[in-house]
C-alpha cells in the first residue's frame, strides 16, 4: 500500500502539490514529491489546507494594510488630495480590468499613473482571471498553490497574483469608503511643506528623518522595509541602490534624486559615505535586491 503523504512532508517542504510551481537549478537533485489531495490522509489534508490558507491572508493582508499606510502617508505631499485618491481609485480599476459598476473591461496594456509600476503580460493575465473568476464570481477558492515557507524551490521574489490580486480588490474597496469619508475626515495634513534638500557635498548629512519633511509615519514605513530587507552597513552600493529605487516607485522616499536618497541611508545605517558614491543599477547584487524589495512592497 502507497504511504500517504502526511502534513509534516508538506510542512518540511518534502511535498508539494500538483498544482505549485517550483523552480530549480538545472543540476539540482530533486528531492521532493508531487502529490495530490487523494495521496494525503483526511486529517493532513484539513491541516496542510488550513495553513495554505493561513499563509495566504497572511501575505495578503500584511501587503494590504502596508498600501493603506504608504497611502494615507503620501496624502500629505499632494495639495490636490481628491486628484490623487481618484486616481489611485482609476489604478486599482484598470489592474484588475472593471468600470466603476464592476463590469469587465478589457485594457490590453494598462496605463496607470503609477508610472514606475509594469506587469508582465502573463502575470496581468493571472491576475485579472483569479479577480474575475474567484473573486468577482465567488468560485469557491483553493489554495492548493501555496507552498510551505520551508520548500526551497518556490519563487520568493514574486508576489503570487492571486494574492495580488486579492490586496487589489481590499485596496480598491477601501479606498471606496475613504473617498466616501473623504469629506468629513480631520486627519488628513492640508498645508504645503517646502522639500528639505540635502547637499551631497556636505559632510553632516540629514537624518532619514528629515527628507520626510518629519513625516514619523514615512519614517517609519522605510524603516521598517530596511529592518525587513535587512539593509544595513554590509550591504553593498548596488543594493541600497535598488532599495531607493524600489521604494521610490512604491512612494516611501520621496522624488529625490538617488545620490541623496543613498547618502542618507548610509548615514542613517552608519556606513562609511565613500567619495565616489554612485547610484550603481548593475549587477546581481542590484537585481536580487530589487525582486526583493519589490516582493516586500507587493509590486508584482
Amino acid at each position: 500500500m502507497k504511504k500517504k503523504i502526511t502534513y509534516e512532508d508538506w510542512f518540511e517542504g518534502k511535498a508539494i502539490h500538483i498544482c505549485c510551481e517550483a523552480y530549480f537549478p538545472i543540476d539540482a537533485e530533486l528531492n521532493f514529491i508531487r502529490f495530490d489531495w487523494d495521496d494525503v490522509a483526511n486529517e493532513d489534508m484539513i491541516k496542510v489546507k488550513s495553513m495554505q490558507s493561513e499563509i495566504f491572508y497572511n501575505e495578503s493582508s500584511r501587503i494590504f494594510f502596508l498600501w493603506k499606510k504608504i497611502f494615507q502617508s503620501n496624502l500629505t505631499v499632494y495639495n490636490n488630495k481628491k486628484k490623487y485618491l481618484t486616481n489611485e481609485l482609476s489604478d486599482m480599476r484598470t489592474i484588475l480590468s472593471i468600470d466603476e459598476r464592476l463590469n469587465v473591461v478589457h485594457n490590453v496594456k494598462p496605463l496607470l499613473n503609477h508610472k514606475g509600476l509594469f506587469f508582465e503580460e502573463e502575470s496581468l493575465n493571472q491576475i485579472r482571471d483569479y479577480f474575475l473568476d474567484v473573486i468577482l464570481l465567488e468560485k469557491n477558492r483553493s489554495f492548493d498553490f501555496i507552498h510551505s515557507i520551508n520548500f526551497k524551490y518556490q519563487n520568493l521574489i514574486k508576489t503570487p497574483s492571486e494574492i495580488y490580486a486579492q490586496v487589489c480588490w481590499d485596496f480598491y474597496n477601501w479606498l471606496l469608503k475613504f473617498n466616501n469619508e473623504y469629506e468629513s475626515l480631520d486627519l488628513i495634513e492640508t498645508s504645503k511643506k517646502e522639500k528639505v534638500k540635502i547637499e551631497i557635498n556636505n559632510a553632516n548629512f540629514n537624518s532619514l528623518l528629515s527628507i520626510f519633511d518629519n513625516n514619523q509615519v514615512k519614517f517609519e514605513i522605510v524603516k521598517e522595509a530596511m529592518n525587513k530587507l535587512n539593509i544595513t552597513k554590509a550591504c553593498s552600493e548596488r543594493q541600497i541602490t535598488a532599495f531607493v529605487d524600489v521604494s521610490k516607485m512604491a512612494g516611501t522616499l520621496p522624488g529625490l534624486k538617488n545620490l541623496e536618497l543613498i547618502s542618507t541611508i548610509y548615514d542613517f545605517i552608519g556606513k562609511n559615505i565613500p567619495k565616489n558614491l554612485k547610484s550603481r543599477t548593475d549587477g546581481n547584487d542590484y537585481k536580487l535586491m530589487h525582486k526583493l524589495a519589490k516582493k516586500y512592497y507587493g509590486i508584482i
